[in-house]
């Protein structure tokens, strides 16, 4: 059996009425939504992840929280910060 199908990191695939009983907080599902907008470009600054948030979420989320969120994921392997640039993030590739 497919071990994916435990995966709480990305849980958008469920719908609400199996969601609300996760005991998943608002911002792993925030972080997810972050990582979402890496899915499809894989390379992001701050201002394109704040204008992706509001486009494709109509969230809206103040830069030092999404700099917050970064440095969290950033931490965690799940992005890397591009040296030499500044509040340029990338996906880094585990699979």
């Amino acid at each position: 059996m497919d071990s994916n199908i435990f995966d709480l990191e990305n849980i958008s695939d469920l719908g609400e009425n199996v969601t609300s009983q996760l005991k998943v907080s608002s911002i792993s599902k925030n972080d997810r939504k972050i990582l979402d907008l890496f899915e499809i470009k894989n390379t992001l600054s701050i201002d394109e992840i704040i204008v992706g948030l509001a486009r494709k979420y109509e969230l809206s989320k103040e830069r030092s929280w999404v700099s917050n969120r970064l440095y969290s994921l950033s931490k965690s392997r799940k992005l890397e910060k591009i040296k030499g640039k500044k509040g340029i993030y990338r996906l880094i590739n585990n699979k």
